[in-house]
C-alpha cells in the first residue's frame, strides 16, 4: 500500500508552473495513498506456507503455543472459514489463499497460550485480529510524482476556501480507483467536509487528474488500484 502524492493536465506550462512554485503557507493538507492498510500481494500469498510469509510483522517469535487459527476469506462475495491448530498452513488453506484476487480480504483469529509471569500459571489469549486485503505488486504512481499532484491540489483549492471556512471544516475523505489505462475511475465522496461546496470543489479537482501509470500485478498485467484522498487540518504523513 503507496502513500503518496500527483499531477494532472497535460500542459507542459501547467506543470513548469507547479514545479516552480515556492513553499505554501496552509492550515489545510491532502494526502493520497492506497485505500488499505493492512494489505499482502499475489506472490506473497502463492509462496505461504506460514502465516508470516504473507502477514507483515507477524509475531511469530513470541507466538508458539498455539490453541487455534481461523482464517475467513471473503472472496467473490463469498466467504469461507478454514482452520490451522498452527501457524502453518493447511493444504486447504494454501489452495484457497492461492485463489484469492485482487481486492479480495483474509482475515485471521488467533488464540494461544502464554505463562503469566506473575503467577506462573498459563492463560489462555487471543491476537488482536489481523485482516488483510490483497493489492496489485506494483502500486499505480503518478507520473510527475506525487510531490507535484499534491503542489497541484493545493494550488487550486486553498485560495478558493475561506479561511472562516477553513476553521470549521471537518475532514473531507474521497476514494477513487485508478483503472487499467491509467485513468480516474469512481470518484465519491466517502466523508464530507460539512460543506457541500468544499466537497464539490475537491471531487472536481479528484477527477481532474490525469498521468497516472496504472498498477500491475504479479504478471506485468495492469490492474485497477482503490485510493483514498484526505483533507483538512491534519497533515498525515506520506
Amino acid at each position: 500500500a503507496v502513500t503518496e502524492k500527483t499531477i494532472i493536465s497535460d500542459s507542459t506550462n501547467t506543470l513548469k508552473q507547479l514545479i516552480d512554485l515556492g513553499k505554501v503557507e496552509k492550515s489545510l493538507f491532502f494526502n493520497i495513498r492506497g485505500r488499505y492498510i493492512g494489505t499482502t500481494t499475489k506472490s506473497r500469498l502463492s509462496n505461504a506456507k506460514l502465516i508470516k510469509d504473507f502477514v507483515p510483522g507477524y509475531p511469530a517469535d513470541w507466538v508458539s503455543d498455539y490453541v487455534s487459527i481461523e482464517m475467513i476469506f471473503n472472496k467473490n462475495d463469498n466467504e469461507y472459514i478454514l482452520h490451522s491448530i498452527n501457524d502453518t498452513l493447511t493444504l486447504e488453506q494454501r489452495e484457497l489463499i492461492n485463489s484469492l484476487a485482487i481486492n479480495d480480504h483474509v482475515s485471521i483469529r488467533v488464540a494461544y497460550k502464554c505463562e503469566n509471569a506473575a503467577t506462573n500459571e498459563t492463560e489462555f489469549r487471543n491476537m488482536k485480529d489481523i485482516s488483510l486485503v490483497v493489492v496489485p505488486e506494483f502500486s499505480a504512481m503518478p507520473v510527475f510524482g506525487y510531490d507535484i499532484l499534491i503542489q497541484y491540489l493545493e494550488k487550486n483549492s486553498l485560495s478558493e476556501i475561506p479561511i472562516s471556512l477553513q476553521n470549521k471544516m471537518d475532514q473531507l475523505i474521497i476514494h477513487f480507483s485508478i483503472n487499467e489505462l491509467g485513468e480516474i475511475n469512481n470518484a465519491i465522496v466517502k466523508q464530507s467536509s460539512g460543506f457541500i461546496e468544499v466537497d464539490e470543489l475537491i471531487l472536481d479537482l479528484t477527477n481532474s487528474l490525469r498521468n497516472w501509470t496504472p498498477a500491475k500485478d504479479n504478471n506485468g498485467n495492469a490492474v485497477l488500484q482503490d485510493f483514498i484522498l484526505t483533507f483538512g487540518n491534519i497533515q498525515f504523513g506520506c
